[in-house]
């Protein structure tokens, strides 16, 4: 199965961005060795990084739009 259009949400790529850090390998490396699509997974780990954000980084963030 080509895992370049998975959707599988986020515990999928949460387990990718893991493997990702662990790695030593840029992001596009491993997504190209992973077949996967190097702008979903940069979309993913944006994603699951602002969701770890302590609630007063986000306010913050907003503030500045």
């Amino acid at each position: 199965m080509d895992m370049s259009d998975a959707t599988e949400g986020a515990p999928f790529w949460q387990l990718h961005i893991a493997a990702w850090q662990q790695s030593g390998l840029t992001q596009k490396a491993y997504c190209e060795h992973q077949e996967l699509r190097y702008s979903t997974f940069g979309y993913w780990v944006r994603k699951l990084r602002r969701a770890a954000e302590p609630a007063t980084e986000k306010k913050g963030r907003a503030l500045c739009r």
